[in-house]
């Protein structure tokens, strides 16, 4: 997974290489295509997908000098933010919230069961019926 953020830094290589294109493109050249790059190494496979997002500049800066502390790239810093927020958001889907008096009684039935209705019953014996021809 990779993030690219606008207004990234670019190399000086990178700097030319963008207006040596845009220039083409005013001049009515045609744009250069690049040669699809393959997404498989011969001894493991690497799945690669960008993924592209516009912020604001204060939040830009934000970023880059949170990286340049830590050490690490902003792709690295908001991949490793990106990751973190879903994954917690996953796992609070799994948790069921009760209130503290819908905890009670539902331990309280774990605990002490009701009887079962004539209903419930007539459709588990249905079901085993059902069960055993199959």
């Amino acid at each position: 997974m990779t993030a690219i953020l606008e207004h990234a830094q670019h190399t000086p290589s990178q700097q030319g290489r963008h207006a040596r294109a845009a220039e083409a493109r005013r001049a009515g050249a045609p744009e250069h295509k690049r040669a699809p790059q393959p997404a498989v190494k011969i001894k493991s496979v690497i799945l690669k997908r960008r993924l592209e997002c516009r912020v604001q500049e204060d939040v830009h800066q934000t970023l880059e000098w949170a990286a340049r502390v830590s050490g690490r790239t902003v792709t690295d810093l908001v991949v490793a933010g990106a990751l973190y927020e879903a994954q917690r958001t996953l796992e609070n889907m799994n948790v069921i919230q009760m209130t503290r008096e819908a905890q009670i009684c539902f331990a309280e039935l774990l605990v002490n069961p009701p009887e079962l209705t004539e209903a419930f019953k007539k459709a588990e014996a249905s079901h085993k019926r059902l069960i055993r021809s199959t």
